[in-house]
């Protein structure tokens, strides 16, 4: 049945049409402007066709549609809530859905705090299908999925929302494909409750909070696209969430590129966290990460930065040019980084503080604008077969009451010592070549400590001094170290 909006068609309006109609109908709306007292209430199939979601538009007070129990078959239309009456302006409950080239606005929050009414489009019980090719603006919530829904979304546009562009709670799942997210007032996505979604090639920037949100116990899969210029971060997890994160930029936001807290767990391959306001990586908390073949490269801050309870794995990846250090860790946190190299940060390559345990292996810390590597404090930290190069300080030091061991690795002309222990602290220092520390006062390895490090089996050669003992290194070990072409081997 046609309705056109100039009244013309079967029926002279829309109201009239679905008050007439029922289960199994097709409605079909001109072009135009289609304005009803309230909303649409129908139980059953329904198929509603317009002229193009920007031709063609249901105008309501408040709520739209309301639909629930059968198949809804929306192709453009658009469906705005007018004036300030609360409200969503399309709920499907326990619906079959095939919408594409619809539009949703107007949606007002009611102002009841865990309240579901506001959304554009709101996606409840049992409700399952597709949203293609749709736009949702300027509601509390864009497009929401409640309770156990499972919703397709692809090529959408969600911008300019009160709260949350995307959302899924309780137990919905679905996926969302190369979505445009941007300037909504939170997130651009928002999971939490024990949903599941998978995000792919999606863009979600300029939100007022984060890019994607992740919380409760949900479990969340970013494939490709970009989180950009966000409020506070690109992604963030916390909770009991889990995020995994595959081949995403997170760029310019104004804290972090990507964020796990709490007790969450954050896995990430081929990260790429460029030029955000803090960090490119921030851990807090009680989380589990792994991050592997990733980037964190010029960030204000730090490239990672580890702190709380946190396990954290980082391999075969980069921290370059990070306006502090390219991985900190602090607190508790425990760290390995496996083929990770920290290259002209400008402050330290990689840095452990507080009572942090870290394992640097088989990577690189080089031309940094002060330490390559730095254990302090309570900190240990074990550096093996790791290149340790061209940093403006010393290539590694430990000072006040640190530990650990660097053991087969390379440092080199460095501009000041090789390795330097300061304080109490006590390394185990052994098997390593150790040259090029040449300007006077400088020397492969510096010994200020009290403690009772060991200094054995090195190869230092081309040094100022091979090795400097202080007055007060009074309880070090050293035994069949090799030096040689020093200007003094030995300083004490």
């Amino acid at each position: 049945m046609t309705v056109e909006a100039d009244g013309g068609g079967d029926y002279p309006d829309a109201a009239s049409a679905a008050a007439d109609l029922g289960p199994g109908s097709t409605i079909v709306l001109g072009a135009g402007d289609h304005v009803l007292d309230g909303p649409i209430v129908w139980s059953g199939d329904l198929t509603i066709t317009g002229a193009g979601s920007a031709d063609t538009v249901v105008t309501a007070p408040g709520a739209v549609l309301e639909f629930s129990g059968g198949n809804l078959m929306i192709t453009g239309v658009a469906f705005q809530s007018a004036g300030e009456e609360p409200g969503t302006v399309v709920a499907a409950t326990d619906a079959a859905v095939d919408i594409t080239d619809a539009a949703f606005s107007g949606g007002v929050w009611d102002g009841v705090d865990g309240s579901r009414v506001g959304a554009g489009l709101a996606l409840q019980g049992s409700t399952s299908g597709t949203v293609a090719a749709s736009f949702a603006a300027r509601n509390h919530f864009g497009i929401a999925a409640y309770d156990a829904s499972d919703i397709t979304i692809t090529d959408p546009t969600v911008l300019f929302n009160g709260e949350d562009g995307l959302t899924w709670t309780d137990d919905a799942r679905g996926t969302v494909a190369r979505a445009a997210i941007s300037q909504n007032t939170l997130n651009g996505v928002f999971v939490a409750g024990r949903a599941e979604v998978t995000i792919t090639d999606t863009t979600s920037t300029e939100n007022g909070e984060f890019g994607v949100g992740i919380t409760g116990s949900a479990s969340v899969t970013v494939e490709g696209g970009s989180l950009e210029a966000n409020g506070l971060s690109g992604l963030a997890v916390g909770g009991d969430a889990r995020a995994t994160v595959r081949n995403v930029t997170a760029h310019a936001n104004a804290e972090s590129g990507f964020v796990a807290f709490d007790r969450s767990t954050l896995d990430v391959e081929g990260g790429i966290a460029t030029g955000n306001g803090f960090h490119g990586y921030e851990i807090q908390g009680t989380v589990t990460a792994d991050i592997r073949s990733s980037n964190a490269e010029e960030n204000d801050q730090h490239g990672y930065r580890i702190g709380g309870e946190s396990t954290v794995g980082i391999t075969d990846s980069f921290a370059t040019a990070n306006g502090y250090n390219g991985v900190a860790a602090a607190e508790s946190g425990e760290v390995t980084c496996e083929s990770v190299s920290a290259v002209e940060n400008i402050g330290i390559g990689f840095e452990f503080s507080g009572a942090a345990t870290g394992l640097l292996a088989e990577g690189s810390a080089r031309r940094n604008g002060v330490q390559g590597v730095v254990a302090k404090e309570d900190a240990t930290v074990t550096v093996r077969a790791v290149i340790v190069t061209g940093n403006a300080s010393s290539g590694v030091a430990f000072a006040d009451r640190a530990s650990g061991r660097v053991v087969t690795s390379t440092i080199t002309d460095n501009g000041n010592h090789g390795i330097a222990v300061l304080g109490e602290a006590a390394p185990l220092i052994r098997g390593n070549t150790i040259r090029g520390h040449e300007e006077e006062g400088t020397a492969g390895i510096a010994l200020f400590t009290t403690g009772a490090a060991e200094i054995r089996n090195n190869e230092i050669h081309q040094n100022y001094f091979g090795i400097a003992i202080s007055e007060e290194a009074a309880a070090i070990v050293l035994g069949g170290n090799d030096l040689y072409d020093n200007q003094i081997d030995v300083r004490q």
